[in-house]
């Protein structure tokens, strides 16, 4: 009876909480000004770039094919290239700072293929994420992108 009661007010506790989180997170959204709007939607278009090239490049998926997944599907492809292209990402941060002068000079060329996208890719999700918070997948821009 007791531990029903615990478990009980925790998950009130955390309902709460997850409601005023996301009380914060639509205030912040709200309150943006001008520049910060332009930049998440700069976010927004250069995550979507980046998560086609990874698609094409990891399972060479055409965009009519991209155009029978649905949001959901979307979003679980977004979480298994995550997982796909963290190894690539690691490769290619690891090539790019520990040999500066190839990196710099001859990277982009040597590693001008989907792969290596994977770096930015994860860099933009991250920032997406934190950005938005659960919801960060920009559907709406790869919908019109790939002119669903």
């Amino acid at each position: 009876m007791a531990e029903e009661q615990v478990a009980s007010s925790a998950l009130v506790l955390q309902i709460e909480r997850e409601k005023l989180l996301s009380k914060l997170h639509d205030l912040r959204m709200n309150n943006l000004n001008e520049e910060q709007q332009r930049n998440l939607s700069k976010l927004r278009f250069e995550f979507v770039q980046q998560f086609l090239f990874v698609i094409l490049s990891l399972f060479s998926l055409s965009p009519k094919e991209l155009r029978e997944l649905n949001e959901t599907e979307f979003k679980e492809l977004d979480k298994l290239i995550s997982i796909k292209a963290r190894p690539w990402a690691i490769c290619h941060i690891l090539f790019t700072f520990g040999v500066p002068f190839v990196g710099w000079f001859f990277g982009a060329m040597l590693f001008d293929t989907g792969i290596c996208h994977s770096w930015p890719y994860l860099r933009y999700r991250k920032r997406l994420m934190k950005a938005y918070g659960k919801d960060y997948f920009p559907f709406s821009e790869l919908k019109q992108r790939l002119n669903i």
